[in-house]
């Protein structure tokens, strides 16, 4: 089994930690513990308790009932069975697509999206068939296209919601219509959720694991909620499908681990006031965009219903790699070529960094355009 190496990790792993200013990253400024155990200061004392006293086993193989419960209620109708957990979303996704992919298998993914999504599948020697998300249809899944792709014989449907790269989000109406193409072909359906989280102003998204019975929902803790180094994700979908996954568990991680299952219990117990926090910062951000967006006419971008990053396209005759390399050589600041989802004249943006990162890494991209600018009229 030959894997394409990932792109997008290669830059985060080379320039993330040697920039002065990184929005880059898609997930929101990652939480303190403290600041976890001062939300509620009533559970700080006895959390720390449990803590010490914990013994360091592989506790509940499946992960504690406490945080599945909590998960599940992401969820309609779904109870703490319906969860399996993971190493991060891209274990969730891994274990998934080992299970139910094998050679020959016709596996369609709407792209642009997450490498992973489609490197691993190829590399398993499935037949991968893309879906094209265009501009012009908001980077939304044409049904019709979307049928023609997957046949009759399809096995696997991969999704992610909100997209990843574009922002471009399903509503309930378009995932059912995903889900009923889908079961018409007898296939499964993935989706990557992990960037779903709290939606912004009040829209109601849906998630694959509600609205099909094949349908498997893969999130995490590290994007939307800020906990990325608690290492916990998980797959939400129907109790049959995750007795075929169990297998892949147990033989690539056997468990998550007590010290990231106590994090993470720690923040749903405190998932009101962190999520205050984590949209302070985000809609704080989105706020500065907005200005940023007015001032700087050659870039245009529309703002996510959801989700921790933006898609910024510019209107300059530079390639998104060579932008950002030059930007981070300049600058100091690193944000994501679009190059690493085959998208050219785009930049992947954070928007969840916190405050004076974002505003002077903004600033700096300001200075770039304007050097660009300034060398082209020369």
């Amino acid at each position: 089994m030959e894997i394409i190496a990932p792109r997008a990790a290669l830059w985060l792993d080379t320039l993330g930690p040697r920039a002065k200013y990184n929005i880059a990253e898609s997930y929101v400024e990652p939480v303190r513990i403290r600041e976890l155990l001062e939300m509620d200061p009533r559970a700080g004392g006895a959390f720390l308790d449990d803590l010490l006293d914990t013994k360091l086993d592989y506790g509940e193989i499946d992960g504690s009932r406490e945080l599945r419960e909590g998960i599940a209620g992401f969820y309609q109708d779904k109870s703490a069975d319906c969860v399996m957990l993971a190493h991060g979303a891209i274990a969730a996704n891994l274990i998934a697509l080992l299970a139910l992919v094998s050679p020959g298998d016709r596996v369609v993914i709407a792209h642009p999206n997450y490498q992973q999504l489609y490197a691993v599948p190829q590399a398993l020697g499935a037949d991968v068939r893309t879906l094209e998300l265009r501009e012009e249809d908001g980077f939304l899944p044409d049904a019709d296209e979307l049928r023609r792709c997957m046949g009759e014989t399809c096995r696997l449907l991969i999704l992610t919601n909100p997209n990843n790269p574009t922002g471009s989000v399903m509503d309930e109406a378009a995932l059912r219509q995903a889900a009923q193409a889908a079961r018409e072909a007898g296939a499964y359906l993935l989706c990557d959720e992990i960037y779903l989280g709290y939606p912004r102003e009040g829209v109601r998204l849906a998630r694959a694991a509600d609205v099909y019975e094949k349908g498997i929902s893969t999130g995490s803790f590290s994007k939307v909620y800020g906990l990325s180094g608690a290492r916990i994700g998980w797959v939400c979908a129907a109790p049959e499908i995750l007795e075929l996954l169990a297998p892949y568990r147990n033989y690539t991680s056997i468990c998550c681990g007590q010290l990231g299952d106590a994090v993470a219990c720690l923040g749903m117990r405190n998932f009101d006031a962190l999520m205050r926090r984590n949209n302070e910062i985000l809609y704080g951000n989105l706020a500065h965009l907005k200005q940023w967006l007015l001032q700087n006419p050659q870039v245009r971008c529309e703002i996510p219903k959801a989700g921790t990053f933006v898609l910024l396209r510019y209107d300059f005759p530079v390639d998104s790699a060579t932008l950002c390399t030059q930007l981070f050589e300049r600058y100091g600041t690193f944000v994501m070529p679009g190059c690493c989802f085959d998208l050219e004249g785009c930049l992947r943006l954070g928007i969840g960094g916190d405050r004076e990162t974002f505003a002077a890494g903004l600033a700096c991209l300001s200075a770039y355009f304007r050097s660009l600018k300034e060398e082209a009229d020369a």
